[in-house]
């Protein structure tokens, strides 16, 4: 099963629709934030394939039918999903693996610091995985970023792909 991650569109739908376009087998997509209007427009666009979104801190307008956050179970691996401004990801990751903890969660999916991430902390005897696939909407190191996690028989493995602004 793979699954798209995005985070930080910022109004910049078209680089979401390309990667889209060039997975054709993707089985949900996951948004963290920043540009919930951009999710809504991509759900529409692709109506058949699950959508999962968060609002972020720029979502002042957004529906609030979207929440801050979202845990969920996805092929066994359970998900945080959450843009990470509650949790000041920002300055640190300790806020929201606590809350991973607390959720008993596998992955915490987040954004809002425009760069992509794929870190693992032990806890206990688990080990959690952070994950923040960086901004599609604005560029760093000269691209646009996006995660894809692929699970199989309750394993996952993540990464990052980019595409041209």
């Amino acid at each position: 099963m793979e699954i798209l991650v995005f985070s930080d569109s910022h109004r910049n739908l078209s680089p979401m629709l390309r990667v889209m376009q060039s997975h054709k087998d993707v089985a949900m997509v996951l948004f963290c934030g920043d540009g919930i209007g951009d999710a809504i427009s991509l759900s529409m666009e692709f109506p058949l394939i699950p959508l999962r979104a968060v609002r972020g801190n720029c979502d002042f307008t957004a529906s609030l039918e979207y929440p801050e956050e979202d845990f969920f179970e996805v092929a066994g691996v359970s998900v945080l999903l959450t843009h990470g401004h509650l949790y000041g990801v920002k300055h640190s990751t300790t806020r929201a693996l606590e809350r991973a903890k607390q959720l008993g969660a596998d992955i915490v999916v987040f954004g809002h610091t425009h760069n992509a991430l794929e870190a693992y902390e032990a806890v206990g005897e688990k080990r959690i995985a952070l994950f923040n696939p960086g901004s599609i909407g604005i560029k760093k190191d000269g691209a646009l970023h996006y995660g894809i996690i692929e699970i199989k028989n309750g394993a996952f493995l993540l990464s990052h792909g980019t595409v041209d602004g």
